[in-house]
């Protein structure tokens, strides 16, 4: 027969190690780090516009490895959630051409400046970007894909330290006469070849509603991930607003 005192020590043992095991698993998970976006940067070029986003290592002690980026793209309107329309997606003539012909491939010709030679790698003209991965600054190695191409989507951020998220190029193009802007998107292979999407959004047209890029970061040893949001409407002058948010907080706005 088992005593009373012998299952009451049993039962404490128990519930030690549970507590333990509890405290231990805590104290590492506050170890782990709190990511956060910085202001967004623009990078000028000659005939284009750069943005890339700043991730910060904000908080706590681990630095955090394969930290990898993820977009997602969106019409708002009437604050339901659409899928991209067809009219802002640039046309493929088949799997893998666009149909603007001065150019390679689906990527546009600028004046003298070649947009890549690879197509982009959304399917047309059902276009879905969701939770795709975006390109690093600086990215480590994280093995081949198409055409052995390497993958560029993986980076580490160190203790209170930045890296640099890469998400569209913007352009001002022309086809047939019709003048408008060109968003580029970026993959996992970079900013030269095979784009997640090439958007356009006509100068002087109103969009319809509000395009929403979602993008948030999360990697290894994270426990707060990154969010950001672009948000691209038509302003009263038929031109282009472009307002930043980080976590939901307005940052700044931006005319194009």
């Amino acid at each position: 027969m088992v005593e009373p005192l012998e299952i009451l020590s049993a039962a404490s043992g128990i519930i030690g190690v549970v507590v333990g095991f509890g405290l231990s698993e805590w104290k590492e998970h506050r170890r782990r780090a709190v990511l956060n976006f910085n202001d967004i940067e623009l990078y000028h070029f000659s005939n284009s516009v750069r943005f890339v986003l700043p991730v910060k290592h904000s908080e706590d002690t681990l630095p955090v490895n394969n930290a990898s980026g993820y977009l997602t793209i969106y019409l708002k309107k009437d604050e339901l959630k659409e899928k991209i329309p067809e009219d802002l997606i640039i046309e493929k003539v088949d799997s893998s051409h666009c149909s603007i012909r001065e150019c390679k491939l689906c990527a546009y010709k600028t004046g003298d400046i070649n947009l890549g030679s690879k197509p982009y790698l959304a399917p047309y003209p059902k276009a879905k970007v969701l939770s795709e991965l975006l390109p690093w600054t600086v990215p480590i190695p994280a093995g081949e894909g198409l055409d052995g191409l390497e993958y560029k989507h993986l980076t580490n951020i160190p203790v209170r330290g930045f890296a640099r998220l890469v998400l569209f190029d913007l352009y001002k193009a022309t086809k047939a006469g019709e003048e408008f802007y060109l968003l580029k998107v970026h993959s996992e292979y970079g900013t030269e070849q095979y784009p997640r999407i090439c958007l356009k959004l006509p100068i002087g047209l109103k969009l319809g509603g509000e395009l929403i890029f979602d993008i948030k970061v999360s990697g290894e040893n994270v426990r707060g991930q990154a969010r950001a949001q672009i948000k691209i409407m038509s302003d009263v002058l038929g031109d282009y607003l472009a307002e930043y948010y980080i976590k939901g907080k307005f940052i700044r706005n931006f005319s194009f």
